[in-house]
């Protein structure tokens, strides 16, 4: 079975049990998390849904790329982006937060980005993410420095 086969059809299970919520989100920065199929936190090198500011989702737009993708990961600890790509799979009744991300380099500082949504933005334009290297985290859960 596809991945995505499976995490559409694990998303309707957990929304039919109740058992489908965000809440145990582990933010390995402030500014960006990635939840796996379950709604907890994805592994480094798991593929997972970006979520911004654990609010919403990322919508991928026009202008989000590899640099865009490396500069995420690198903001939450990770070396690098290993992959990314847009789909809807398992979003339920998520906002859509960020939009319009557009990159000069791999760092967030050089990242130009909104998070007024534009109409054209919807779930299939979402953001999934894999990072590869370990998360430099403190044993407060934030960033390390």
């Amino acid at each position: 079975m596809p991945w995505f086969v499976y995490i559409f059809e694990r998303a309707q299970y957990l929304k039919h049990t109740g058992l489908y919520t965000f809440e145990r989100t582990h933010m390995v920065s402030d500014t960006f998390s990635i939840v796996d199929i379950e709604g907890g936190a994805a592994a480094a090198g798991e593929h997972g849904l970006l979520l911004y500011q654990n609010k919403g989702t990322v919508c991928a737009g026009p202008h989000f790329d590899a640099t865009a993708a490396n500069a995420i990961c690198k903001e939450m600890g990770y070396y690098s982006a290993k992959r990314w790509e847009v789909g809807d799979y398992l979003q339920g009744s998520l906002n859509i937060s960020l939009a319009s991300v557009n990159c000069e380099n791999d760092t967030w500082e050089s990242c130009d980005y909104s998070e007024t949504i534009p109409s054209s933005c919807h779930h299939g334009q979402d953001v999934f993410l894999t990072c590869c290297g370990d998360a430099m985290v403190s044993t407060t859960g934030g960033k390390a420095t």
